[in-house]
């Protein structure tokens, strides 16, 4: 876990062209929905299962589920998490699952917005 805590790398890119290179679909290596309770995530690697659609029909915009997608871009591997409302545990969670899904090494974390979520996990190596 010390690894993958330290090896989020700080983001140079601006968040709004970062945002629109997420949801090309040439870039996108995966989207899921996490359960927050349960730490269960769903996960497909077709850009085009958008998250309302039916590989996730029974859980998409269902109480204590999140959504989010990897992508790619310039060589690094990004996961957006549409949500600020997370702990250090579950983002390291879902790192850790998105990465043994996509079989990349996630590079940055960001929010629905673009901005770098590495201030969660401050103080978790402690």
């Amino acid at each position: 876990m010390k690894e993958l805590l330290e090896g989020l790398l700080p983001i140079t890119i601006e968040p709004k062209f970062l945002m629109a290179v997420a949801h090309k679909d040439a870039n996108v290596r995966s989207i899921w929905w996490y359960n927050v309770a349960t730490g269960e995530m769903r996960s497909s690697s077709n850009p085009k299962d958008i998250h309302s659609s039916d590989v996730f029909k029974d859980v998409a915009h269902t109480a204590g589920w999140i959504r989010g997608r990897v992508f790619e871009f310039e060589g690094k591997a990004f996961l957006i998490i549409y949500t600020d409302r997370l702990t250090a545990s579950q983002l390291l969670d879902i790192i850790s699952k998105a990465e043994m899904f996509t079989k990349l090494t996630i590079d940055h974390a960001v929010d629905y917005d673009g901005k770098d979520m590495s201030h969660i996990l401050e103080g978790a190596l402690r």
